[in-house]
């Protein structure tokens, strides 16, 4: 089961994010990326940027077509700290 949430700025920014319930899906790639000492790849997905984790055995991704990588990646290692 994945469940989505979606965040909106008061510009208009938005972004998305999923975590994935059950086992840790496995890293296809990607760029590997460690911020603050939590270990993430960075995809781009359809031309968004994307950065996954893990956080307590699950799988969590944060994408948006209106911020760049490195906000998504500030807020992935923040949310996993």
């Amino acid at each position: 089961m994945v469940k989505t949430v979606f965040y909106d700025a008061p510009g208009g920014q938005r972004i998305g994010y999923a975590i994935a319930g059950g086992d840790e899906l496995p890293v296809a790639g990607g760029r590997f990326v460690r911020r603050n000492g939590i270990p993430l790849w960075v995809y781009t997905v359809d031309g968004a940027p994307a950065v996954m984790w893990y956080q307590d055995g699950r799988t969590c991704v944060v994408s948006s077509r209106d911020v760049d990588v490195d906000t998504l990646l500030t807020l992935a290692s923040s949310e996993a700290a």
